[in-house]
């Protein structure tokens, strides 16, 4: 199985967004007639479009304005280790020049830190044209813009339309029932219903978990307490997920769950806009990158306001573009639960998401657990 399977992407009745994440910036200046010397910190993989397009940004814009910035970036493969990393060194009073990080309204410890930069004098008309107001509202503290919004995209349903015919499933399921009654014909040759994972931010496993609560409790199930009725049905429906599993989920990490999907040993995977660029294989050419060819060439959708031509819509294909228009039009909206976890909550999730997965923890203990870790 490679890169070209044939695969398909579903779009559900509302729009869960991967959260709202944004980057951030510390300040420097630099000694006379030396280049300004900063460090970006990001986990897009080289082998991601998104990835790909920002290292050829990068080097084109140390080339055009060389002697006076060199942009340097840190990578970091997983993305929990570097949000631990940000938030180390914001406590130490060291932030990172600049950095990639998720909104949570639960934590706003970087936002009172009064380590970041206030993008306020900076905005201008047109740069704030870009943005909707109610973005940069929420990246505002105390009267001061600490961020810009910079992503906010739909975690989508990926499937193996090969896998799905050979195991003799005639259409993609459009409830629940029909999604396990899918997986029971999967398993029965031998292939995995949905990629899934438990280490770092278990993300695909968040994923289902995050739609199977919406569908339980609405789009602002997360929004109070985790430790509800809706909460404790989307665990249910997790742990039982977890039984069609590949073997190696439990303890896996983001890029063994992805393989898995590649290689043909799950059939179902739920994940962002950037997969896109994985699975179909393309690298194109990342010349003339800006925000919009950003999110067309680098597989990704941001918090910017986009709208494409039909020559754009061409360019990013039929998946994407589908996408981009979802991310501006969606009437219901809904955030991913690891987006409104505590810092605490998060180092203690691969250890809940795992003890659900081997039956050692209930639907409803997961959810009480979770809650209680998040109320600390």
């Amino acid at each position: 199985m490679n890169s070209r399977i044939k695969w398909l992407v579903f779009l559900v009745v509302f729009l869960m967004a991967v959260g709202f994440s944004a980057f951030a910036a510390g300040t420097q200046e630099s000694a006379q007639g030396k280049p300004v010397t900063f460090t970006i910190y990001f986990h897009f993989t080289p082998q991601e479009a998104r990835g790909v397009v920002l290292r050829d940004f990068v080097a084109r814009y140390n080339e055009q304005h060389a002697g006076k910035v060199d942009i340097q970036l840190s990578y970091f493969a997983d993305w929990q280790p570097m949000q631990q990393k940000i938030r180390t060194m914001v406590a130490a009073s060291q932030p990172p020049d600049v950095f990639y990080f998720n909104y949570n309204p639960n934590d706003l410890t970087l936002f009172k830190s009064g380590q970041l930069m206030d993008f306020t004098p900076y905005m201008d008309a047109q740069w704030k044209g870009r943005f909707y107001q109610s973005d940069l509202d929420t990246m505002t503290y105390n009267g001061k813009l600490l961020a810009i919004p910079m992503e906010q995209g739909p975690v989508i349903f990926y499937f193996n339309t090969d896998l799905l015919q050979k195991a003799g499933v005639a259409s993609i399921p459009r409830t629940w029932d029909e999604f396990f009654a899918m997986a029971d014909k999967l398993k029965a040759i031998g292939v995995g219903a949905a990629s899934l994972f438990t280490a770092d931010d278990a993300w695909h496993a968040t994923n289902l978990l995050s739609y199977f609560a919406g569908e339980a409790g609405g789009p602002k199930v997360f929004s109070g307490s985790l430790n509800t009725k809706a909460m404790v049905q989307a665990a249910t429906l997790l742990q039982k997920l977890f039984q069609y599993g590949a073997a190696d989920a439990v303890g896996g990490k983001w890029a063994v769950s992805v393989q898995d999907f590649v290689a043909g040993r799950t059939a179902v995977i739920a994940d962002g806009p950037w997969l896109i660029g994985i699975l179909d294989g393309q690298m194109q050419d990342p010349s003339k990158a800006v925000m919009k060819d950003f999110a067309i060439k680098g597989k990704d959708i941001f918090a910017s306001k986009l709208s494409l031509s039909p020559d754009e819509q061409k360019q990013a294909g039929a998946k994407l573009a589908t996408n981009i228009q979802l991310a501006s039009t969606a009437d219901l909206r809904m955030v991913q639960v690891t987006r409104v976890l505590k810092p605490s909550t998060m180092n203690q999730l691969p250890s809940l998401v795992e003890q659900l997965a081997l039956n050692k923890m209930t639907p409803a203990d997961f959810a009480a657990a979770l809650e209680q870790a998040n109320s600390q």
